[in-house]
């Protein structure tokens, strides 16, 4: 069922952002996952590049660096990229992942809205395939829980 429903997001995902050429950070759950949606993505013909805890500093470098200057416009990672990574070509955040940590859940949803007094963006497209809004009591929680900093 879940790899219906991911692959149901990443036609949708394709739909909106790749023709678009949207920036895009996914969060994988785990390092499998974000390997297999690479490979998907590369038979697709879909440039893309993973980072994980066991990726090198200097290739972790090298593929922030590569993202940033739009080689490619999505980057896969497990854990890695969620909090003191910025980016603000980032317009699509894609979560793949489950999370029942509010500060978790913003610290990803922040990758792509960093708040104009934070060089970011005010909006940005949240895909996010395991629902996780649906855990916290008020969805407007999670996309205000860091908002004294960015407005």
């Amino acid at each position: 069922m879940i790899i219906l429903k991911l692959g149901y997001c990443f036609r949708f995902w394709s739909k909106i952002c790749y023709e678009k050429n949207i920036p895009t950070i996914v969060f994988a759950c785990s390092n499998e996952q974000g390997k297999l949606i690479s490979n998907v993505l590369t038979l697709c013909g879909i440039k893309n590049n993973c980072i994980f805890g066991d990726t090198h500093e200097a290739l972790r470098k090298k593929y922030i660096n590569d993202f940033d200057n739009g080689k490619y416009n999505i980057i896969i990672n497990n854990a890695i990229l969620t909090t003191g990574f910025d980016s603000p070509r980032i317009k699509c955040v894609f979560i793949t992942r489950p999370t029942n940590s509010i500060v978790l859940y913003s610290q990803m949803l922040g990758r792509g809205l960093r708040g104009k007094r934070m060089g970011g963006n005010e909006e940005c497209l949240l895909i996010d395939v395991v629902d996780n809004l649906n855990k916290f009591n008020d969805e407007n929680f999670a996309f205000n829980y860091f908002s004294v900093y960015w407005r």
